[in-house]
């Protein structure tokens, strides 16, 4: 049995439904592009002999020998132009891009014999291909996120904040996107989803850079000072996620001196990634009247303690994380197995889960961050627009409807009990 797991880029994909930028994260504008500039690939795709799809429609095609050319829901809503309001490539995108309706895949669900087997010439012996699906679908299997209004962040080249919205999709005002998260038979799952797309690119562009020798270090060095000496770092080789959403805003550090020193710059590139994810669960808040409780960690990133502790001082949630971080992996031999009966209900599979550390939330520390919070935004106002050579004062919306500035944005509830990292 073969089962595909793979990551795909999207970004704010619904701006036909609400007047919010779109960033060239998304398939469809790469699409597009290419539509425009490789001659070739026109001239193909006016001949009707070009198929499109992403990385796991081209996998299927090249492992089956052609007879497929499929994508899974999952997949197929993260390419920015598949409606998860009507579960059907949209039309809008097909004419105001041009993308032919002939060369897209067909969208399946996320298991099922459907996806046929490879072909007996690449291993000696066909293979059964069980499922096909995105990472973050995957990710939430792997974190049983299971229920309405379970909440699991992934920390890995990306932060991907994911809230299981059941079976209705989620209309956005402040820049989470609707995402089908699965689909089993009569099972259908959506999903909100809230990203960053700098995270653990960040921390190896730092180690590239010499601010230190080994990722795993970077939480002693953080806690070796007691602050950055007001230096802040704006995470954005990709741009700003929600509730910027703004693909022109510029990375860098603000407020260096000579008294800072590399553990200032390892501590605010740190804290930076634990405030973007801060302002993902603000948008959350903003948007949903779901009552969180935990969130369930996973990704490289997930293992340093700085961030995680900060994530759930600031957040005010309780964050668990699991004794092994990769749940895309776990996620893909979950629905596997139980889509071959291995088990026979999601209650097994919540069973399996092991946590290793749970770090609560310390209300003094969310104290203490208010002004350095908010001090941050304001360095990150600065660097929006930074290409457009527009760095004037960025508005956002939230769902109130009333337009506020980025350092107004954040929102949460209060902290909880307990201090520090509790080892299960």
């Amino acid at each position: 049995m073969l089962h595909i797991s793979l990551s795909y880029l999207s970004g704010d994909e619904y701006a036909y439904v609400l007047p919010i930028p779109t960033m060239f994260l998304q398939t469809c504008l790469r699409l597009y592009w290419a539509f425009q500039n490789v001659p070739a690939f026109k001239t193909a795709v006016q001949d009707d002999d070009a198929l499109f799809g992403t990385l796991d429609t081209w996998l299927l095609y090249k492992l089956t020998g052609g007879k497929v050319h499929m994508t899974d829901v999952s997949s197929a809503s993260a390419t920015g132009f598949y409606d998860p309001f009507t579960m059907q490539w949209a039309g809008w995108a097909m004419t105001m891009l041009k993308i032919p309706r002939a060369a897209l895949p067909e969208v399946v669900d996320t298991a099922g014999d459907h996806f046929t087997s490879t072909l007996p010439s690449i291993w000696g012996h066909p293979i059964r291909i069980l499922s096909c699906m995105a990472d973050q679908t995957a990710s939430m299997w792997g974190s049983c996120c299971f229920d309405i209004g379970d909440v699991k962040l992934t920390m890995g080249t990306g932060t991907f904040f994911n809230i299981n919205t059941g079976t209705e999709p989620h209309a956005s005002v402040s820049g989470l996107y609707p995402i089908v998260g699965w689909k089993l038979g009569e099972e259908l799952v959506f999903s909100a989803e809230g990203a960053n797309n700098d995270t653990a690119s960040i921390i190896k562009w730092a180690q590239n850079l010499g601010l230190f020798d080994n990722p795993e270090d970077t939480a002693d060095i953080a806690h070796s000072v007691q602050d950055t000496d007001g230096v802040y770092f704006i995470p954005a080789f990709s741009g700003l996620g929600p509730p910027y959403n703004d693909g022109s805003a510029a990375s860098g550090f603000i407020g260096m001196k000579p008294s800072t020193t590399k553990a200032h710059l390892v501590r605010a590139v740190l804290e930076s990634l634990a405030f973007r994810t801060a302002q993902l669960y603000s948008c959350v808040l903003s948007e949903t009247n779901y009552a969180f409780h935990t969130i369930r960690l996973d990704g490289g990133v997930s293992n340093n303690d700085f961030i995680a502790q900060l994530v759930a001082d600031l957040t005010g949630l309780r964050v668990e994380r699991p004794v092994h971080v990769e749940m895309s992996s776990q996620g893909c031999a979950h629905i596997v197995g139980y889509k071959l009966g291995i088990w026979k209900s999601k209650d097994q599979l919540k069973k399996l889960r092991k946590i290793d550390c749970v770090f609560n939330s310390r209300p003094q520390m969310k104290k203490a961050y208010e002004v350095t919070f908010l001090r941050w935004q304001d360095a990150v106002k600065r660097m929006c627009g930074w290409y457009n050579g527009d760095t004037s004062s960025q508005v956002i919306s939230d769902s109130s409807s009333n337009s506020v500035t980025p350092q107004n944005s954040f929102k949460v509830s209060a902290g909880r009990r307990k201090n520090g990292s509790i080892p299960k």
